[in-house]
């Protein structure tokens, strides 16, 4: 749970958070719409979905759902199940009502995000989080990263040994 979860109530987050929604549905861009260094699209014969690899140079990563920016504030769709999330406006108001406030580190390192939708629960990390550490050694780019950026609630013994075996 975030910060402003904790802190402000849920009216409060409700009306905070319909604001977000309408900024995100405002400033979000396809992925294929942006400008990027790599883009490689991953497909497995056992799911209709659409992955992919991609690097983004200058992209912004926010909260440990894994919120991705492109340079100029434009919120990444691909990403996260979009339309579900636009519909959790108590949870979007709790995470950005202090987002000007957030740490900032900016690196010239190769960064994979392994953030996701509640990703310190078991079933989130394994259907939803774990398997970007496979398509990304699938498409051959895992000795290619320098640092992983993981949300700040996994670090139960699941997430560690998960991604102590998969490495």
């Amino acid at each position: 749970m975030g910060f402003g979860n904790k802190l402000l109530n849920g009216k409060i987050r409700h009306k905070i958070g319909l604001k977000i929604i309408d900024k995100l549905k405002i400033n979000s861009v396809s992925i294929k719409d942006i400008d990027k260094e790599l883009y490689i699209p991953v497909k497995y014969d056992n799911s209709d979905l659409e992955m992919f690899l991609c690097k983004i140079n200058n992209a912004k990563v926010y909260s440990s759902w894994g919120f991705y920016f492109t340079s100029d504030n434009k919120i990444i769709k691909e990403v996260l199940p979009y339309d579900r999330i636009l519909r959790l406006s108590e949870e979007l108001g709790g995470r950005f009502a202090f987002y000007n406030f957030r740490f900032k580190k900016k690196t010239d390192l190769n960064v994979f995000s392994l953030q996701s939708i509640w990703n310190v629960c078991f079933g989130h990390w394994i259907h939803e989080t774990l398997p970007k550490l496979f398509i990304l050694k699938d498409a051959g780019f895992l000795d290619k990263i320098d640092a992983f950026i993981l949300g700040d609630g996994c670090k139960t013994k699941f997430h560690k040994d998960s991604l102590k075996y998969s490495i």
